[in-house]
């Protein structure tokens, strides 16, 4: 969990976002997979539930970036607060063996259902996937929060319209108005002109948005990029940040560097 960005944005010790339907728009030459692993680290620390699916990476893959943040996704799967979705043979077909979920001891939903080409049809399997582990852990848990966490819509767009997409993020809108005890993080990538469109609809149905880029001022050694943030009171409307192996710092722009 990153202090410095919950200081900046006035979210204390403590503190996750909740009922809120939060996007990360980001580059090609800015990735912001750090900011999941900020918003997975938040919940996870809390005692809180993490639903993550993964259209992006493996199991492995986030496996690994959480361990060095100090958490251990297979102990919190064994508690019931990490969930893993294995999307990733979407729109990979070789992914479809469930290399994937190799993690010794980690139970991981396959999903074997989008092997047909009914756009419609398979995001409506994945959403209840979603709201049925939501109902499992709110019925032991009553009164913790939780977080649904998509990464990325941008890979799920590569074989699905942006209309069932944003069907699906309204889908997932109405589970943060029915549990407001729950949030829904989802991550895009925006520069290619074919997102658009999608790009477009995320950030009208969002909450807070976050909009992570390049420094418009060109490449620094002590600056990595530039957030937007929308939605945050009283937050600053746009930071600069530094990521390390194992954290990130955020700052106000011109204090350093």
């Amino acid at each position: 969990m990153f202090s410095s960005l919950n200081n900046l944005l006035n979210w204390g010790d403590g503190f996750t976002p909740s009922g809120k339907l939060m996007s990360i728009i980001d580059t090609l030459q800015s990735d912001a997979n750090f900011l999941l692993f900020h918003f997975i680290s938040m919940y996870l620390k809390q005692g809180n539930q993490v639903l993550l699916v993964g259209f992006e990476q493996s199991l492995f893959h986030y496996f690994n970036v959480a361990r060095k943040l100090g958490i251990n996704l297979t102990q919190e799967n064994k508690t019931g607060r990490f969930s893993f979705v294995n999307a990733l043979s979407i729109p990979y077909p070789w992914a479809e063996s469930g290399e994937g979920d190799s993690i010794e001891g980690f139970k991981a939903f396959p999903c074997s259902f989008f092997t047909t080409s009914n756009d419609a049809e398979c995001l409506k399997k994945l959403y209840l996937l979603i709201e049925r582990e939501i109902q499992k852990f709110t019925t032991k848990n009553e009164g913790l929060k939780g977080v649904v966490i998509i990464d990325s819509l941008s890979i799920l767009h590569n074989s699905t319209s942006s209309t069932s997409i944003l069907d699906l993020l309204h889908y997932l809108c109405n589970i943060t108005r029915e549990r407001p005890n729950f949030g829904v993080v989802v991550l895009t990538h925006g520069d290619s002109e074919e997102d658009n469109l999608l790009v477009q609809g995320i950030c009208h149905q969002s909450d807070i948005t976050f909009l992570v880029a390049g420094l418009q001022s060109g490449h620094s050694r002590d600056i990595h990029g530039q957030m937007e943030i929308l939605g945050v009171p009283f937050s600053p409307p746009l930071l600069h940040y530094k990521v390390t192996e194992n954290n990130a710092q955020f700052f106000l722009p011109g204090t350093k560097g």
